[in-house]
């Protein structure tokens, strides 16, 4: 299953176990699609997270710009909206409500 709200509860729930409340600092940090992984649920996991826990994001190159390419076409927006209906973004947990609001004609954005 490509469920990546429940590995990310399942990875969450394993560091916990191993510490992570009580560490000091904890950075989520993630490359392309795990850089884009940051922007899509960091708040989600701060508040996964003990608040005494300082928990910053560091995405590297996770931001794709949805503007048309060289035929005047949005590149991804196919891929995106595919992308969301499959994984059933629409009814995650990790996906904030604000976000949602924001993008309420085409939450797939």
């Amino acid at each position: 299953f490509f469920r990546g709200g429940l590995i990310l509860d399942a990875l969450l729930d394993d560091l916990m176990r191993r510490g992570l409340g009580e560490a000091s600092d904890a950075i989520i940090s993630g490359c392309s699609a795990g850089g884009l992984t940051v922007f899509l649920h960091l708040d989600y996991i701060r508040n996964r997270i003990p608040a005494s826990v300082h928990v910053v994001g560091m995405p590297q190159s996770g931001f794709f710009m949805d503007l048309p390419g060289w035929d005047g076409k949005p590149p991804h927006a196919l891929e995106w909206r595919a992308v969301y209906e499959f994984m059933g973004v629409n009814t995650s947990s990790t996906m904030s409500q604000e976000c949602k609001e924001w993008h309420n004609e085409d939450q797939w954005r």
